[in-house]
């Protein structure tokens, strides 16, 4: 007697650790990338420079793929693996329904801030503020969003690479309600220029614009005061950040040369990349 077998249960889905190549990485955008949102260049700049600088670390977040293997979740990731020509490891999950994506990344984000207190780091938010700022200008970039995403990657090794960044979170926590400014715009200026002179930061930032200690007309730090003082709107809204810190770069870099100013100015026609101040 013949008898015929069950028919088998169905699975569900399925997940495994695979190592996605730049060809494989390429396939599937190619092929099975048919219901994603539009990709942004910044962010898989962002990743394929931590790939290619072998900071890309394996953390179980998964590509996700359906029922018929449409792509949905992942692109910026494969995107990112094809420009650098890294071979990564991904927990590759498939078998979803397609309604799945309407559910993925939607919960609370954790922050910078966030994984930096989970390390004990004091004034995380300031320091991850401070390094992402940084890190920027170390790539050239004077703006944030866009092209100035800086990764958490970036920030940690700049971080740990830089241990007197400690000293910028400090600053930035005197500053706070004593200068009208972003505390991580008034510490990012201070670390790079404490880079070339600590005393002489320590004296410009800390004591003179923060503490107003032996202030008189002419001197930058009051002229900085001022200037942003005058910039505050009238709700109480402050200069943004990148044009406070360009003006705290500025004043610096009067007081290292010894000038003595009554007011700042940006440059006529605005801030553009060939006029931003460079500490001296």
């Amino acid at each position: 007697m013949t008898t015929t077998a069950p028919p088998q249960a169905q699975t569900g889905p399925t997940s495994q650790v695979e190592h996605v190549t730049p060809n494989q990485a390429e396939r599937w955008l190619a092929d099975d990338n048919i219901s994603n949102r539009n990709i942004r260049e910044h962010r898989v700049a962002a990743y394929a420079r931590d790939m290619t600088a072998g900071r890309w670390m394996f953390n179980g977040e998964s590509l996700k793929f359906d029922i018929d293997g449409v792509l949905l979740d992942g692109q910026h990731r494969l995107a990112a693996v094809a420009r650098s020509g890294v071979t990564a490891p991904f927990v590759v999950v498939r078998g979803l329904p397609p309604e799945a994506q309407d559910t993925v990344d939607i919960g609370a984000a954790r922050t910078m801030a966030d994984a930096l207190s989970l390390r004990g780091e004091p004034g995380a938010a300031a320091l991850a503020a401070i390094a992402r700022r940084i890190v920027r200008w170390e790539r050239g970039v004077t703006t944030q969003g866009g092209a100035g995403y800086v990764t958490p990657a970036e920030v940690l090794v700049y971080i740990e690479d830089h241990p007197e960044l400690r000293r910028a979170v400090q600053v930035a926590q005197m500053s706070r309600g004593a200068v009208p400014a972003a505390p991580s715009a008034v510490a990012s200026a201070y670390h790079l220029c404490a880079s070339l002179d600590v005393p002489g930061a320590e004296r410009f930032y800390v004591d003179q614009l923060i503490k107003s200690v032996g202030l008189q007309e002419g001197d930058p730090a009051l002229a900085l005061q001022r200037k942003l003082q005058r910039a505050m709107n009238s709700d109480g809204r402050q200069m943004h950040p990148d044009d406070a810190f360009r003006f705290a770069v500025l004043a610096w870099n009067h007081f290292r040369a010894g000038t003595r100013i009554s007011k700042l100015q940006a440059p006529k026609g605005g801030w553009t990349a060939a006029n931003i101040p460079i500490p001296k």
